[in-house]
C-alpha cells in the first residue's frame, strides 16, 4: 500500500512542486524510516510539547472539554487528499498537555470563579478561525451549522454550548498580556494565513509545529483603540459632504 503523503495541492504548478518536494523527501532514507505513516502510526499521538515544570490547572470543570479522537481515519490513503492541514494536525496532535501552560498563561490559581470552557478548546477554535482567514463571529457561526459539527466534536464542544465573541476576546487579549510580560509577544494580524504543523525528520520523529499556531493564540499583541475625535457641533462626518447638516443650537 503506497503511503499517503501529508495533503494534497490544488493546481498545476503547486502541484508541480509538491511532486518535487515528495520526491526529494523520498530520496532521503531517514525521513522515510522516520516519517511515514507505518512508522507514525505507532507513536500516535503525537503529544504537545510543553515544560515539565508547569503546574497542573486548578480548575475542577470545564464548559467543554477536548479529549483526543484518534486517527483512525488516516488508515484509508485516499483520506489524506480530503483534509487540510489542519484536520491532520487535529488526528496527529494530542492537544492535552496544552492544557496546564493555557491555565498558567489565562492567570488562573484556584478553582473559584465561574466555570470556564476548556482553555484547549478555545486554543483550537482560534486556530481554526485564523487558518481558514474568518474573523470571530465567522467562526463562531460555522461551530453551529451542522457541517462543521465533526471541528466541535475534535475541540471538545458539546451539548450545543459554545464561547461568544468576547469570551474568544478576552482569551487572546490575557493571553496576549500575560505572554507580553514575559517578553513573548509577537504581532501577528486577525486574518493572516497560518502554516499548519509539519513532520519533519530528527532523532524521535516529533512532529514540530510551525511559530505561528502559538503566536496566533498565546502571543497576539493587541492595538489600542483610536482615539475619539472631538465633536465638531456637526451630524456625521466630512466623508458625507453636504448631507452632514450643522446641529441645531438648544433653546
Amino acid at each position: 500500500m503506497a503511503t499517503p503523503n501529508a495533503g494534497c495541492v490544488s493546481g498545476e504548478g503547486a502541484m508541480a512542486e509538491h511532486l518535487v518536494a515528495a520526491a526529494e523527501r523520498a530520496r532521503d532514507p531517514l525521513f522515510v524510516s522516520q516519517c511515514n505513516w507505518q512508522a507514525l502510526r505507532q507513536r500516535m499521538p503525537l503529544p504537545w510539547p510543553t515544560p515539565a515544570d508547569i503546574p497542573p490547572s486548578p480548575k475542577a470543570g470545564y464548559r467543554s472539554h477536548y479529549v483526543y479522537l484518534g486517527c483512525d481515519d488516516l488508515d484509508e490513503p485516499a483520506q489524506w487528499c480530503t483534509l487540510e492541514p489542519f484536520d491532520l494536525a487535529l488526528r496527529l496532535i494530542d492537544f492535552s498537555p496544552l492544557r496546564p501552560q493555557l491555565a498558567q498563561l489565562l492567570g488562573w490559581t484556584s478553582a473559584r470563579g465561574q466555570v470556564p470552557f476548556d482553555p484547549v478548546s478555545v486554543f483550537l477554535l482560534v486556530g481554526w478561525q485564523v487558518t481558514n482567514g474568518w474573523n470571530r463571529s465567522q467562526a463562531l457561526r460555522h461551530l453551529r451549522q451542522p457541517r462543521y459539527a465533526d471541528y466541535a466534536q475534535r475541540f471538545g464542544f458539546h451539548d450545543r454550548v459554545y464561547p461568544s465573541e468576547g469570551g474568544m476576546r478576552y482569551f487572546l487579549t490575557t493571553l496576549g498580556r500575560n505572554s507580553q510580560a514575559h517578553g513573548e509577544i509577537i504581532t501577528i494580524t486577525e486574518t493572516m494565513p497560518m502554516t499548519m504543523p509539519r513532520i519533519v525528520s530528527n532523532e524521535r520523529a516529533v512532529l514540530a509545529v510551525n511559530d505561528s499556531i502559538v503566536s496566533s493564540v498565546r502571543s497576539r499583541a493587541l492595538m489600542p483603540p483610536p482615539p475619539r475625535r472631538r465633536s465638531t457641533g456637526r451630524l456625521g462626518c466630512e466623508a458625507c459632504g453636504p448631507r452632514a447638516q450643522p446641529r441645531q443650537p438648544r433653546a
